[in-house]
This record gives C-alpha cells, structure tokens and sequence, in this order.
C-alpha cells in the first residue's frame, strides 16, 4: 500500500508541474537599501585612524633627531695572502714541463722494430706436462681401493614409499587424462537473467525525462527583494 502512495502522490506531484499555470506569477520589484554605519562604529575608525597617525608621526620623528654621532667608526681590512716558496716552486716546474711537451722534437725520436717471440716447448716440458695429467679418477679409485683392501662398494639405493606413491599417482593421472572420453559430458544450455526496473527506478526516470523536456521559455523573471534592516542605538 505504501508504494502505491506514493506513486500516486509522485504522479500528482508531475501532473502539477506539467500543468502549471504560469500567468499566475507575479512580477516583483527589487528594493536595496544602504545600511549606514552607527555612531559608535564611526567613532572607533576614527580612533584607529588617529592612533596609527600618531604612530607614524612619531616614527618620523625619531629618525630625523637621530644623532648619527653614536655610530662607531669601522676600518675595513682587505687580506690578500702572498704565494709561499713552495706554490712558487710547484708553479714554475709546472711551466717548465708544459714548455718541454709544447717544443718537444719529434726527429729525436728513433724507430725500434718490435720483435714478437712465440717459443715452443722442449720435449723434456711435454714429457713433464705428460705426467702431471694423471687421471684424478683413476687415483681415487686406487687409493679407495687400498682403504677397503681392494673392495670396491657400490651404491644403489631404493627409492622410498612415498616416491614410489607420488610415481602411481603421476601415472594414473597422465593415463586417465590419456582415456578420457568426452561423451561423457553432459550438454547445458546458459540461462541470462534480465532484472526489471523497480517502480521507484521508473519514476525516477520520468521525473529526468519530464525535467529534460520542460520549456525554461514559460518561466518569467523574478527579481528578489533584499532588506538591509538598520542598526538601533543599543
């Protein structure tokens, strides 16, 4: 029952805007009016006025009687330290190398061929590089040997239960996966669901759709009145 209220009261509510009359508007007037200041606020600037020339009169004042004979003299020192013995000398060996490089001559220069040397090796060095590529393998084994008395234990481990589980199952998958028939599966149609508008929604979207197509034309300027009351003595 309430949603039926309130459609009603809501097409009522749109019935009243699209029939509205506007030839019952009335053209009114603005009127300003000009509050002017007490006599107490008139007063308070001028007090404030007052008070700032004053500070400025006395501001001047005191910087035309300022006795400029209470100011000290101050001499300015410039230092301008001189070069010691040892910059002099770091100087001077500075141009005297940059003089050598500049008039340096190059005809002084003589021309040296360079003589590349690749030797072979002796046939005692490969007799030598010879013994020392003994197989490192081979003198594990030989001292290993000679640890056990010459028996030589080989390592074959079995893989666990739980390695041997995790295989089974690897393989069972891979093979169900390998047989899989696809008639098994079970066609199934998708099912969309449109969800309706509420009634709320759909006024909603009248209103919009009333408000976008309402003339601004019909509507006539008003002009508001603003009243300024004016202050009383208290």
């Amino acid at each position: 029952m309430a949603d039926v209220a309130q459609e009603k009261q809501h097409d009522e509510f749109v019935h009243g805007i699209e029939h509205f009359d506007t030839t019952q508007l009335k053209h009114t007037d603005t009127e300003e009016k000009v509050v002017l200041p007490s006599k107490e606020d008139a007063e308070g600037d001028d007090a404030e006025a007052n008070d700032a020339e004053e500070q400025h009169e006395e501001l001047m004042q005191e910087v035309e009687n300022f006795d400029d004979n209470q100011l000290n003299d101050v001499d300015t020192e410039e230092q301008n330290p001189l070069p010691t013995a040892e910059d002099i000398e770091e100087e001077r060996q500075h141009e005297n190398l940059l003089e050598e490089v500049e008039n340096f001559d190059q005809n002084t220069l003589v021309d040296v061929d360079t003589e590349e040397r690749n030797s072979l090796p002796t046939a005692e060095d490969i007799e030598t590089e010879k013994g020392d590529d003994v197989p490192v393998e081979e003198e594990a084994v030989e001292e290993e040997e000679t640890v056990n008395g010459g028996q030589t234990e080989e390592d074959n481990s079995l893989p666990a239960e739980e390695d041997v589980q995790q295989e089974k199952q690897h393989v069972e998958l891979k093979r169900g996966i390998e047989t899989f028939s696809a008639d098994q599966l079970k066609h199934t149609d998708t099912e969309e669901k449109n969800f309706m508008p509420t009634k709320e929604e759909v006024a909603a979207e009248k209103v919009r759709a009333l408000a976008a197509k309402f003339n601004h034309g019909d509507l006539n300027h008003v002009i508001p009145t603003v009243k300024h009351g004016l202050p009383n003595k208290e």
